[in-house]
């Protein structure tokens, strides 16, 4: 057997890549936050030294670039689920990296594609903006050009990000994402301080998100190699989980719909200023993402493992304590800034009146994006099972409900109605796809989720929350209410620690054994 044959069989082992689980989960999301941080704190730079007119170009190329996962077409997950699913058959070896070369070329085709249409429409973006009025001498087409390349560049990190996720090498992936976010942000803000140039930004933009897509393409195929064999473009290893790759490309499209579209529709139904408040109200309740995203990162390829292995008692022992480690992770911060939404408003933008008219909008969006933090755990099972027609179906259906809501509540409520239809989406999506999963895979299990996973933390999180509010004063200096914040999560953490046995015992192994979901049965 292969040093590398031999790597790929521990790399599905039983054990192994369960040890290692705790330290990835706690790195991932420690990058995430880290990333994400670095995105914060640097906008103030980029305002100063390129101006709140580039910095809009620069907004508008980022929405760009999340609007481009509709084009991963499912092969980000199914790329995931292949590796996860991996064993040292050379045949098996051989099909995964011919499924990664293709992927790879489709994501550079559509690349290409991207870059070459902005570039024909510069002329025509330009019209929308305001160059007059940006530092330093921009040329419209060369602008263009940078920034769609660097956009287009830095794209496929989700794909080598998905492979070194299903590989079970999060650790590496952390740390590479910590480093090149890092880079690329440092490079970025230099140019800027140095040259005060939208078109210089752009080209160091692109620098950096050409050494971090390497970086991250080596490190997947150096984990994926196969001494003799040279992957190509295959049809067949695509089509070979056709089935799954479309339901996930059409899942990702109403899910991006669902996430985003209402920020399109809203910034046409609503005033300038009344967006500007949803706008901000959105940013602060998105920061439960930072949780549940890394999250979702760790247990979907580790289901897709134990599938893998038939092993049906530990998927259900894990599917058990990820769910309560989910509710412990994310629901006493949900709870804070539902409970507090003024208070953590006025800390972040230090402007009372903005925080007070955008309270009530971050409570709504701030409790459905904690459900919908919530439903990620029975979406992972699924689709690890390869039972994608359900999440399609409740997808699709609960698009058909938001956009028509939106448009009318938003024009009838405002603001607070649209928070609205994103929390009453997700409660029903809460009360029904859950059960309809638990009525095929894990019927034992559906009583036990909305009790334990989903009532107790709710209420527990929410109740001590408000007692800590009944208990606080009025008034608080800023640095002194953001410690008083940090106490209440921790509060509510280790009592819903004490409450859930199944988290509970996961976070002591970690401790003990360096193990967060695995345990003996």
């Amino acid at each position: 057997m292969s040093c590398r044959s031999a790597w790929l069989n521990r790399a599905i082992d039983v054990t192994q890549p369960i040890v290692r689980m705790g330290d990835s989960l706690l790195l991932i999301t420690g990058a995430k936050v880290w990333v994400t941080a670095l995105s914060i704190l640097v906008v103030p730079l980029y305002l100063r030294y390129l101006g709140l007119e580039a910095f809009g170009i620069i907004g508008f190329f980022a929405a760009l670039q999340a609007a481009m996962v509709v084009f991963d077409l499912g092969l980000s997950a199914t790329l995931t689920k292949k590796l996860a699913q991996l064993n040292n058959s050379e045949t098996e070896i051989r099909s995964a990296r011919d499924l990664m070369r293709s992927a790879e070329t489709i994501y550079a085709v559509v690349a290409l594609v991207v870059v070459v249409l902005l570039v024909i429409l510069s002329q025509t973006l330009s019209s929308h903006w305001s160059l007059k009025d940006i530092k330093g001498e921009v040329n419209i087409t060369t602008l263009v050009l940078l920034a769609a390349s660097s956009l287009a560049m830095l794209w496929p990190t989700a794909l080598y990000s998905a492979a070194l996720s299903g590989l079970n090498q999060l650790k590496i992936l952390s740390i590479a994402l910590s480093v090149s976010a890092l880079l690329r942000v440092s490079i970025a803000v230099f140019i800027a301080y140095k040259t005060s140039n939208l078109t210089y930004f752009f080209a160091a933009q692109l620098i950096g998100a050409t050494l971090q897509t390497v970086w991250l393409r080596h490190l997947a195929w150096v984990r994926l190699t196969l001494r003799g064999h040279r992957p190509v473009f295959s049809m067949q290893a695509i089509a070979h989980s056709a089935n799954f790759t479309g339901d996930m490309a059409v899942i990702a499209v109403f899910s991006i719909a669902l996430t985003q579209g209402d920020k399109l529709l809203l910034s046409q139904r609503l005033s300038l200023a009344d967006f500007g408040v949803y706008s901000l109200a959105a940013t602060a309740a998105s920061g439960l993402y930072v949780l549940s995203t890394p999250f979702f990162s760790v247990i979907f390829p580790y289901f897709a493992r134990l599938r893998a292995l038939s092993d049906d008692k530990s998927m259900g022992l894990a599917y058990r304590r990820a769910s309560e480690l989910m509710a412990c992770g994310l629901l006493p911060l949900a709870a804070v800034l539902v409970v507090f939404p003024y208070e953590v408003l006025w800390m972040w933008s230090a402007n009372a009146q903005v925080s007070q008219r955008a309270a009530q909008v971050l409570m709504l969006l701030a409790a459905g994006t904690a459900i919908n933090g919530l439903l990620l755990t029975p979406y992972a099972y699924q689709i690890a099972l390869g039972k994608t027609r359900l999440s399609l179906w409740m997808s699709g259906a609960a698009l058909a409900v938001t956009m028509p809501a939106l448009w009318l509540l938003s024009a009838a409520y405002g603001t607070v109605g649209a928070a609205s239809v994103w929390f009453g989406v997700n409660t029903g999506l809460l009360l029904v796809w859950p059960y309809c999963m638990h009525q095929t895979v894990l019927k034992e299990h559906r009583l036990w989720w909305y009790g334990r996973a989903v009532a107790v933390p709710i209420f527990v999180s929410l109740g001590l929350t408000v007692l800590f509010a009944y208990l606080l004063p009025d008034t608080l200096p800023r640095p002194l209410m953001l410690l008083v914040f940090a106490g209440v999560v921790l509060a509510n953490f280790f009592v819903l620690l004490c409450l859930l046995p199944f988290a509970r015992e996961s976070i002591a192994e970690n401790f003990a054994r360096r193990n967060i979901f695995s345990k003996k049965v």
